[in-house]
This record gives C-alpha cells, sequence and structure tokens, in this order.
C-alpha cells in the first residue's frame, strides 16, 4: 500500500492597526531583498510543482481520497514526496494561571499589567479560517479577527461537507480564541485579549508564512503537521520520517533566515498514544514530523494538571529528539482541557451561526497559541521600552532562560524541552535587562573571529544562566536527512559558547546521542542553535564569556543573541565587552562577489537615514540603493561587469567605504 502522510491540526475582518504600522513598515524595508523575492518565488514554485504531481497521483488512484475526517479531525491531501501523499492533519486530543499571564494582570506595575496585546498582531494558518464573528473577537462590527483567505464551503465531499468544516473552522476558532480571546466568559480568557489576528487555511502554508514575514508580523502559529495515523487508526507513513529534517522544516528555517524577527510556534503533535504503532522501536521517543524538526521554530508539546494538582507532561504530546539529537521540543505549555471560543456550523440555509459558542479540547494545537499570544506580550513590552522589536532569536533566548522545569533531571530534555513557559518571569528577565541587572544583547559574530564579554554576580542566587541563541541558515534538504545511521547534522554555522572564571571552564547542555535513553549531559554542543550554560550556586565575581564558532561560517557572518540572568532576576551586572574595530566598519561579503553581495553596516547608521551608492574603479557613479531601519541587506550586483568597485554608505553624519570586486 502506497504510505500515506497527514498533516495533522495539533487536536485530542479586523483593521491592521499596530504593532504598529511604522515598526512593521520598518520591518518591510529590511526585509525588501533580492534574495527573499527569490527565495520566496522557489517556494511558491515547488509548491505548485508538487500540487501538480498531486493531481497527476488522484488521476491514477481510484481509491484515493484528497480529505477525510475522524471524530476529532480534518485532513487534506497537500503533495506527494517520497511516493507517499503527504496530508495536513490539526492537532486536537486553566492556561493563564500555569503560564503565568495571570501575574502579569495582577501585578501592581503598570507596565506589567498593562499588557494585553494592544496593537499586536499574530498570523495564525490553520486548517481554516477563524469564526471571525465570536463575540470573544470583537463580533461582526470589530472584529479583531481578518480572514486573508476566501473560505469554500465545498471543497469537500458532500457526505462529510458539515463535520469536515465544524471541525476544521472550530480548531482554528479555538486556537485564536487561546491567543486573544477578549475574556466575555472569564475562564476562556486569552494570553493576548487586545491583540489582532490575521487567519489563514493551510494550502501553500510556507507562502504565507513568508508573506507574514513580509509584512513584519512577529509571531506565527502553526496548530497542524504531518499525521502519523489515519482515521482507521493504520500507520500512514514510513517510520524514517520521524525526526527527519524534511521539506517542510528546510522552508521554514529557510524564511525564518530571510525574516530574523519572525517567530514560528509550532504545535509538537500528538502521537505518543500510538507510539507502539507508527514507531515501535523509539519507545514513546522520536515521534516529530515535518516542520516540528526545524531548528527555527518553537516547537511547543504538552503539559496538563494531573492528580493533587501536579503538572505533568501529558499522554499524547509527541516527544523527540531529532535524527541529529537536537533538543525537540524547546518548550511546553498547558494542552490539556483547555477551554477557548468554539464555532458550530449552520447545518441548514436558513439557520444563523452563533457566535457564542466554546467548547474544551486538549492537545498540542491548544499549547503552541498559549506560547504565540506570551511572545506577543514580551514583544510589546520590549516595543514599549526600546520603540523596535527585539529578533526571533531572543525572544526565544528569554523563553528558554525564563522557563519553569517540570522535570525531576536537571536540564533539557526531548519531552518537554527547556521546561513550560511562564509570561510573568519572561517580563521579570526583560525588566532585569532593562535595569542593569540581567543581560539581554543581540551581537554579530564575524568568520574567524570570537566575541567575549564579562559580567558580575553581585548576590546570591541558586542558579546562573547564559543562553546564546540564533537563526541558523537552512540546512540542505536531501535523502540523507531521513537516515539515523548517517550521522547527518543539519546545523549550518555551529557557535560555541563558554564560561570561565578562576581557571573553570563551563560547558552548555546538549542530548546523549540515543533514543530511548536520550538524557542532558554538560559537554560540546555540535548540533543545536541554542545553547545554555547553567551554573549551580554561582559564587560571586566576575565571569568572562566567548562566543566562537567552528569551521566557516556560511555568509561570513552570525547574529546571535546573548541573554544571561540569575534566577532572582537580578545581582548580574555586565561589567566589559571586548572591542570588536571590524563591526565599526562596513563589511562586505563575499568579496569576490557573483550576484548577491551582502552588507553589514555599523551600528552607527542603523535608523537613520542612509543610502548605498556604488561607484567603478574610475569614481563614475552606477547606481544608489535606499536603506533604512536594518544593519544588514542584500544588493542584487548582478547587472555590474566584472571589476572593481567602490560602496560607499553615507548617514546623516558619518560616511563610510568598502571595495568589492565583481567576478
Amino acid at each position: 500500500m502506497t504510505p500515506f502522510l497527514s498533516m495533522l491540526f495539533c487536536l485530542v475582518g479586523a483593521s491592521l492597526s499596530a504593532q504598529s504600522l511604522a515598526v512593521r513598515q520598518q520591518l518591510q524595508q529590511q526585509y525588501t531583498t533580492d534574495v527573499a523575492k527569490l527565495t520566496l518565488q522557489k517556494i511558491t514554485n515547488e509548491e505548485a510543482v508538487a500540487r501538480e504531481k498531486l493531481r497527476d497521483y488522484q488521476k491514477n488512484n481510484v481509491h484515493f481520497k484528497a480529505q477525510f475526517t475522524d471524530e476529532i479531525n480534518y485532513y487534506q491531501a497537500q503533495r506527494v514526496e517520497r511516493n507517499a501523499v503527504i496530508y495536513f492533519k490539526t492537532h486536537n486530543v486553566i492556561s493563564r494561571g500555569v503560564s503565568g499571564v495571570n501575574q502579569l494582570s495582577e501585578s501592581t506595575n503598570q507596565a506589567f499589567n498593562t499588557l494585553l496585546g494592544q496593537e499586536m498582531v499574530v498570523g495564525v494558518i490553520d486548517g481554516d479560517l477563524a469564526f471571525a464573528r465570536h463575540i470573544e473577537f470583537g463580533g461582526q462590527a470589530q472584529s479583531r479577527v481578518k480572514m486573508l483567505d476566501s473560505w469554500n464551503e465545498n471543497i469537500v465531499e458532500r457526505d462529510t461537507v458539515f463535520a469536515a468544516i465544524e471541525r476544521r473552522r472550530n480548531h482554528a476558532t479555538h486556537v485564536v480564541g487561546t491567543i486573544l480571546a477578549e475574556g466575555r466568559k472569564e475562564e476562556a480568557k486569552g494570553m493576548a485579549p487586545q491583540a489582532e489576528a490575521l487567519s489563514y487555511q493551510w494550502m501553500n502554508d510556507m507562502v504565507k508564512l513568508g508573506n507574514l514575514g513580509k509584512q513584519g508580523v512577529l509571531v506565527s502559529n502553526h496548530s497542524y503537521g504531518i499525521a502519523a495515523i489515519d482515521d482507521n487508526k493504520q500507520p500512514l507513513l514510513p517510520r524514517d520520517y520521524f525526526g527527519a529534517y524534511s521539506i517542510d522544516a528546510v522552508h521554514l528555517d529557510q524564511l525564518t533566515y530571510l525574516y530574523p524577527y519572525l517567530q514560528p510556534v509550532v504545535a509538537a503533535g500528538n502521537d505518543k498514544l500510538y507510539a507502539d504503532i507508527v514507531n515501535p522501536d523509539k519507545k514513546g521517543m522520536d515521534l516529530l514530523l515535518g516542520h516540528a524538526n526545524a531548528k527555527n521554530a518553537i516547537v511547543v508539546g504538552a503539559v496538563g494538571i494531573y492528580g493533587g494538582g501536579m503538572l505533568n507532561e501529558t499522554e499524547f504530546s509527541s516527544n523527540g529528539p531529532t535524527n541529529d539529537f537536537r533538543i525537540k521540543p524547546d518548550i511546553a505549555a498547558i494542552g490539556k482541557d483547555v477551554l477557548s471560543s468554539a464555532y458550530q456550523y449552520r447545518f441548514s440555509n436558513g439557520e444563523i451561526e452563533k457566535d457564542n459558542l466554546y467548547t474544551t479540547l486538549s492537545g498540542t494545537s491548544m499549547a503552541a497559541p498559549s506560547v504565540a499570544g506570551i511572545l506577543l506580550l514580551w514583544q510589546q513590552w520590549v516595543l514599549n521600552h526600546k520603540k523596535f522589536p527585539y529578533k526571533a532569536a531572543t525572544i526565544k533566548g528569554i523563553m528558554i532562560n525564563s522557563a519553569e522545569a517540570i522535570a525531576v533531571e536537571k536540564g533539557p530534555n526531548a519531552r518537554t524541552g527547556w521546561g513550560v513557559i511562564h509570561a510573568w518571569n519572561g517580563i521579570q528577565l526583560l525588566d532585569a535587562a532593562d535595569k542593569k541587572q540581567a543581560v539581554v544583547r543581540e551581537e554579530t559574530l564575524l568568520n574567524k573571529k570570537s566575541n567575549s564579554l564579562r559580567i558580575k554576580v553581585m548576590e546570591e542566587m541558586e542558579q546562573l544562566s547564559f543562553t546564546i541563541c540564533w537563526t541558523d541558515v537552512a540546512g540542505a534538504y536531501s535523502e540523507a536527512n531521513f537516515s539515523e545511521d548517517k550521522g547527518i547534522k543539519n546545523l549550518v554555522n555551529d557557535l560555541d559558547i563558554r564560561v570561565y572564571k578562576d581557571g573553570v571552564e563551563y560547558f552548555p547542555w546538549k542530548l546523549t546521542n540515543g533514543y530511548t535513553l536520550s538524557r542532558a549531559v554538560r559537554g560540546d554542543n555540535q548540533v543545536d542553535n541554542v545553547e545554555r550554560i547553567d551554573i549551580d550556586n554561582p559564587e560571586l565575581g566576575v565571569y568572562e564569556i566567548v562566543v566562537s564558532h567552528k569551521g566557516q561560517l556560511v555568509n561570513q557572518v552570525q547574529d546571535y543573541s546573548l541573554i544571561v540572568n540569575g534566577n532572582t532576576y537580578s545581582g548580574v551586572v555586565l561589567e566589559s565587552t571586548s572591542e570588536n574595530k571590524e563591526l565599526e566598519k562596513i563589511v562586505a561579503w563575499p568579496n569576490p562577489v557573483g550576484d548577491i553581495l551582502n552588507i553589514e553596516i555599523p551600528q552607527a547608521f542603523v535608523f537613520s537615514a542612509i543610502e548605498a551608492t556604488i561607484y567603478d574603479r574610475a569614481g563614475k557613479y552606477i547606481t544608489t540603493i535606499p536603506m533604512q531601519a536594518t544593519n544588514r541587506q542584500s544588493l542584487n550586483v548582478s547587472f555590474l561587469p566584472s571589476g572593481m568597485y567602490f560602496l560607499t554608505i553615507q548617514g546623516e553624519v558619518k560616511k563610510q567605504q568598502v571595495k568589492f570586486l565583481k567576478k
């Protein structure tokens, strides 16, 4: 039988006002590059070819089902890959309290209790469009949910049309409500109850993710994934798909590298209940599929409240790790028995859809939007205080350093990642950094260089954490990615963090190789684009932090974020940084150049009115390129004849020049 892959919902119109509009426009200017256009066009073309293959497959297979439902989920065919049909499927199977959001709203600090997601925008790609007229979203007149796809009731077989429509729209409505329901029913209140959502259907989802990036959106939610089992509880795919760096993961990493402020949040999946059927040799581990194996995504597992009020991992949440033993899922959130807004299809033409329905669902689909909503609140705090957002890698690092551990063993694991997300802890960390009591920095590492700085611990604490996080270049898509035996590493730019004090060297966490016995140990991490060092009961005094890299950096440069804090969110002071004079100059690469010249601009030029001008060797003017709100840009120089050129960057008060050779 031909194996089937299913994308799975992870389940057991408003105005675009803010974030603000000016900030989104600045990000759009930063993202308008020839590389971005070419990459989006390539993904669009690949998806068009995939749909054509699916149509051909359908013509030649009389028993093929384009879509179907089970008692909970909705499945829809997307493409044919490696002789398997790929379906998308929803992942369905308290949140505010456990995640620390209530602590924000109950705080006496006005900078905290006013964080409600005002003027923040989230992209939600799901099995269908959310029901925008729900009273939790503002109702028909003032809905905060904008539907950006056409809604078509007639895309499924007639005998399942009602069930399919209801399940996929109910799922999307529940997900959006978890993010931003205003709280007309208090227990269904979302994480960011005044935020706005852009609602998309999942067809061509990566193209839509790219469009969200181009619009300057900071957070997107993806509560769906590849299904491992069908409605008859039969395996749908070869076992080598589990943990593999598939085309879905590659595309997500390509787009996030292009749009480094965009953070996709992805549900891990709900296949642990069926682990003995779909991947029996791994004893409940190695269950992640599709974009849940992407490096730059935040992959979310589900936890629940069990007997005695204990918080624990759920019986359904899919476990990692990936084939190269990366720490996935990254984080966990409440995903069991989540109450949120609901949708019920009108079964007759005269019936009016009710706008005040609620339902309780379980699944990593319910956990992911909690994380997405909290990320919005953190970025809102950043915008309020710094007027420009943090990069996705910075927000991810803050999430990791502020998570609440629930596992007995120390360090991360392949079940709940770094722990349970905690909104209050994250805001405390941001506030501490603002008050110079913690460190949050966005840095750049040049090829064959290292960066160092010193921090001073001023007070006693139980744990001191140092984290670097970076948006990595997408790895290559190949058949070898599906093999566990070849040891393919998907990390491209391998950064390293080390901490030194009094002759002692401290190493980051990593997972040991082995699915059933995988555990966290300290050592040289060669696979993750997150590295965290924890020091228990640290001594007072000065610690030196060194960030370096292995091999050659692709593109000759890598941005990264550094977060340092104690568990008390105070008492950590930045003492000194290494002087990297090269970062005070224009950096251009590759040099010599073929078609695309990348330039890194000194921080003094960022957000001033600047332009890049190219002259030939004789000083003849060639072209001028406007640049705003960015310290990095890719320039298309394919039109230039071979020879020597000069690139001049003109700011408001400064001017710099770099020489480059066109092949």
